[in-house]
Protein backbone atom coordinates (compact mmCIF):
# COMPACT_ATOMS: atom_id res chain seq x y z
CA UNK A 1 0.00 0.00 0.00
CA UNK A 2 1.44 3.01 -0.64
CA UNK A 3 0.77 6.25 0.79
CA UNK A 4 -0.37 9.39 -0.97
CA UNK A 5 2.54 12.51 -1.16
CA UNK A 6 0.80 14.97 1.45
CA UNK A 7 0.81 11.83 3.83
CA UNK A 8 4.33 11.04 3.23
CA UNK A 9 5.19 14.79 3.68
CA UNK A 10 2.88 13.99 6.67
CA UNK A 11 5.53 11.55 8.03
CA UNK A 12 8.04 13.58 7.33
CA UNK A 13 7.19 16.47 9.13
CA UNK A 14 6.67 14.13 12.46
CA UNK A 15 10.20 12.74 11.69
CA UNK A 16 11.70 16.43 11.87
CA UNK A 17 9.45 18.22 14.19
CA UNK A 18 9.88 15.41 16.61
CA UNK A 19 13.77 15.97 16.24
CA UNK A 20 13.50 19.76 16.42
CA UNK A 21 11.61 18.97 19.43
CA UNK A 22 14.43 17.13 21.03
CA UNK A 23 16.61 19.42 20.01
CA UNK A 24 14.66 22.64 22.34
CA UNK A 25 16.69 21.73 25.78
CA UNK A 26 20.15 22.65 24.73
CA UNK A 27 19.32 25.20 22.26
CA UNK A 28 16.75 27.07 25.41
CA UNK A 29 19.33 26.66 27.59
CA UNK A 30 22.79 27.53 26.10
CA UNK A 31 22.09 28.87 22.61
CA UNK A 32 18.78 31.97 23.83
CA UNK A 33 21.65 33.62 25.73
CA UNK A 34 22.59 35.30 22.59
CA UNK A 35 19.44 37.51 23.27
CA UNK A 36 21.05 39.54 25.40
CA UNK A 37 23.11 40.72 22.33
CA UNK A 38 20.74 42.66 20.40
CA UNK A 39 21.16 44.13 16.70
CA UNK A 40 23.95 41.10 16.56
CA UNK A 41 24.48 37.97 14.28
CA UNK A 42 23.95 36.03 17.72
CA UNK A 43 21.02 37.35 18.50
CA UNK A 44 19.59 36.74 14.79
CA UNK A 45 20.65 32.98 15.34
CA UNK A 46 19.62 33.31 18.80
CA UNK A 47 16.46 34.09 17.51
CA UNK A 48 16.01 31.87 14.39
CA UNK A 49 16.64 28.60 16.57
CA UNK A 50 14.39 28.89 19.61
CA UNK A 51 12.32 29.90 17.23
CA UNK A 52 12.94 26.75 15.36
CA UNK A 53 12.51 24.50 18.03
CA UNK A 54 10.44 25.76 20.32
CA UNK A 55 7.66 26.50 17.24
CA UNK A 56 7.81 25.16 14.31
CA UNK A 57 8.77 21.54 15.80
CA UNK A 58 5.17 21.67 17.29
CA UNK A 59 3.45 23.11 14.02
CA UNK A 60 5.38 20.33 12.20
CA UNK A 61 4.29 17.40 15.38
CA UNK A 62 0.75 18.85 14.98
CA UNK A 63 0.20 18.39 10.80
CA UNK A 64 2.40 14.71 11.64
CA UNK A 65 -0.54 13.41 13.51
CA UNK A 66 -2.46 13.07 9.95
CA UNK A 67 0.28 10.19 8.98
CA UNK A 68 -0.90 8.60 12.63
CA UNK A 69 -4.70 8.98 11.65
CA UNK A 70 -4.15 7.82 8.32
CA UNK A 71 -1.80 4.27 8.62
CA UNK A 72 -4.29 3.59 11.46
CA UNK A 73 -7.54 4.12 10.38
CA UNK A 74 -10.51 2.15 12.17
CA UNK A 75 -7.95 0.36 13.62
CA UNK A 76 -6.95 2.55 16.39
CA UNK A 77 -10.67 2.72 18.44
CA UNK A 78 -12.55 5.60 19.95
CA UNK A 79 -9.92 5.79 22.82
CA UNK A 80 -6.71 6.90 20.53
CA UNK A 81 -9.19 8.84 17.68
CA UNK A 82 -9.88 10.73 20.77
CA UNK A 83 -6.47 11.01 21.61
CA UNK A 84 -5.54 12.33 18.61
CA UNK A 85 -7.94 15.05 18.28
CA UNK A 86 -6.81 16.13 21.67
CA UNK A 87 -3.10 15.82 20.73
CA UNK A 88 -4.02 18.19 17.85
CA UNK A 89 -5.41 20.68 19.72
CA UNK A 90 -3.15 20.55 22.69
CA UNK A 91 -0.20 21.00 20.12
CA UNK A 92 -1.63 23.85 18.57
CA UNK A 93 -2.22 25.75 21.73
CA UNK A 94 0.91 24.50 23.03
CA UNK A 95 2.68 26.53 19.59
CA UNK A 96 0.46 29.17 20.51
CA UNK A 97 1.48 29.76 24.13
CA UNK A 98 5.15 29.36 23.03
CA UNK A 99 4.71 31.73 20.54
CA UNK A 100 3.24 34.60 22.39
CA UNK A 101 6.15 33.51 24.91
CA UNK A 102 9.14 33.89 22.73
CA UNK A 103 7.83 37.17 20.73
CA UNK A 104 7.50 38.79 24.32
CA UNK A 105 11.13 37.45 24.91
CA UNK A 106 12.49 38.51 21.78
CA UNK A 107 11.05 41.75 21.27
CA UNK A 108 10.53 43.07 24.87
CA UNK A 109 13.15 40.99 26.39
CA UNK A 110 10.24 39.82 28.98
CA UNK A 111 8.70 36.86 29.45
CA UNK A 112 4.96 36.36 28.59
CA UNK A 113 2.98 34.80 32.16
CA UNK A 114 -0.50 34.14 29.54
CA UNK A 115 1.77 32.67 26.96
CA UNK A 116 3.45 30.55 29.80
CA UNK A 117 0.46 29.55 31.30
CA UNK A 118 -1.52 28.23 27.99
CA UNK A 119 2.11 26.02 27.37
CA UNK A 120 1.75 24.11 30.47
CA UNK A 121 -1.80 23.76 30.20
CA UNK A 122 -1.63 22.50 26.71
CA UNK A 123 1.31 20.54 27.38
CA UNK A 124 -0.67 18.62 30.29
CA UNK A 125 -3.40 17.62 27.79
CA UNK A 126 -0.71 16.30 25.33
CA UNK A 127 0.15 13.79 28.16
CA UNK A 128 -3.36 12.82 29.06
CA UNK A 129 -3.91 12.21 25.13
CA UNK A 130 -0.55 10.48 24.88
CA UNK A 131 -1.88 7.23 26.70
CA UNK A 132 -4.90 7.30 24.81
CA UNK A 133 -2.90 7.04 21.74
CA UNK A 134 0.04 5.21 22.68
CA UNK A 135 -2.30 2.07 24.27
CA UNK A 136 -3.53 1.84 20.70
CA UNK A 137 0.38 0.83 19.55
CA UNK A 138 1.07 -1.54 22.38
CA UNK A 139 -0.47 -4.67 20.68
CA UNK A 140 0.49 -7.71 19.91
CA UNK A 141 0.12 -7.79 16.05
CA UNK A 142 1.46 -4.44 15.41
CA UNK A 143 5.47 -4.43 14.78
CA UNK A 144 7.46 -4.56 17.68
CA UNK A 145 9.05 -1.28 16.56
CA UNK A 146 4.87 0.03 16.86
CA UNK A 147 4.67 -1.04 20.09
CA UNK A 148 8.18 0.14 21.77
CA UNK A 149 7.00 3.45 19.82
CA UNK A 150 3.76 3.23 21.27
CA UNK A 151 4.93 2.12 25.22
CA UNK A 152 7.53 5.53 25.00
CA UNK A 153 4.46 7.45 23.81
CA UNK A 154 2.14 5.99 26.66
CA UNK A 155 5.25 6.56 29.35
CA UNK A 156 6.22 10.03 28.13
CA UNK A 157 5.11 11.45 31.49
CA UNK A 158 6.54 9.35 33.75
CA UNK A 159 9.65 9.36 31.54
CA UNK A 160 9.36 12.90 31.85
CA UNK A 161 9.81 13.15 35.63
CA UNK A 162 12.82 10.83 35.34
CA UNK A 163 14.58 13.33 32.84
CA UNK A 164 13.49 16.08 35.73
CA UNK A 165 15.40 14.51 38.45
CA UNK A 166 18.58 13.61 36.12
CA UNK A 167 18.92 16.89 34.28
CA UNK A 168 18.13 18.88 38.42
CA UNK A 169 21.18 16.38 39.45
CA UNK A 170 23.78 16.72 36.38
CA UNK A 171 22.96 20.36 35.69
CA UNK A 172 21.38 22.36 38.95
CA UNK A 173 21.90 25.72 37.54
CA UNK A 174 19.98 25.45 34.43
CA UNK A 175 16.21 24.54 33.13
CA UNK A 176 17.99 21.87 30.95
CA UNK A 177 16.30 19.39 33.07
CA UNK A 178 12.74 21.09 32.68
CA UNK A 179 12.57 21.38 29.48
CA UNK A 180 14.15 17.92 28.48
CA UNK A 181 11.65 16.30 30.61
CA UNK A 182 9.30 18.28 28.49
CA UNK A 183 10.14 17.83 25.50
CA UNK A 184 12.16 14.63 24.81
CA UNK A 185 9.75 11.54 25.60
CA UNK A 186 7.48 12.71 23.54
CA UNK A 187 9.46 13.74 20.71
CA UNK A 188 11.14 10.61 20.28
CA UNK A 189 8.11 8.41 20.91
CA UNK A 190 6.64 10.74 17.99
CA UNK A 191 10.27 10.02 15.66
CA UNK A 192 9.87 6.39 15.99
CA UNK A 193 5.97 5.88 15.37
CA UNK A 194 6.96 7.85 11.90
CA UNK A 195 9.92 5.61 11.46
CA UNK A 196 8.27 2.15 12.16
CA UNK A 197 4.43 2.97 11.15
CA UNK A 198 4.19 2.06 7.60
CA UNK A 199 1.50 0.22 6.31
CA UNK A 200 3.18 -3.37 6.28
CA UNK A 201 3.29 -2.63 10.09
CA UNK A 202 -0.23 -2.57 10.92
CA UNK A 203 -2.48 -5.50 12.17
CA UNK A 204 -4.78 -6.72 9.29
CA UNK A 205 -7.96 -6.55 10.92
CA UNK A 206 -9.18 -4.23 13.40
CA UNK A 207 -8.05 -5.44 17.28
CA UNK A 208 -10.77 -5.29 19.67
CA UNK A 209 -9.97 -3.99 23.37
CA UNK A 210 -12.08 -2.32 25.96
CA UNK A 211 -13.75 1.17 24.87
CA UNK A 212 -12.55 0.99 21.69
CA UNK A 213 -15.96 0.04 19.90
Amino acid sequence: MNQPPLLRLSRTASIVGGLLWACLPPVFVYTSRGLDRPATAGFALAAISIWLVGVVSLLLLLLGLAHLRWIGRDRLGRLAEAGLLASALALGAMALGNGMELYTEVTRGAESDLGHTIFLIAFLVLMAASVLVGQAFVRRRWSAGVRWAGLLLLLALPLGVLLLVVGGALSPDTDLGFWSALTVPYALARVLLAVFARPGAMPSMPVATPGST
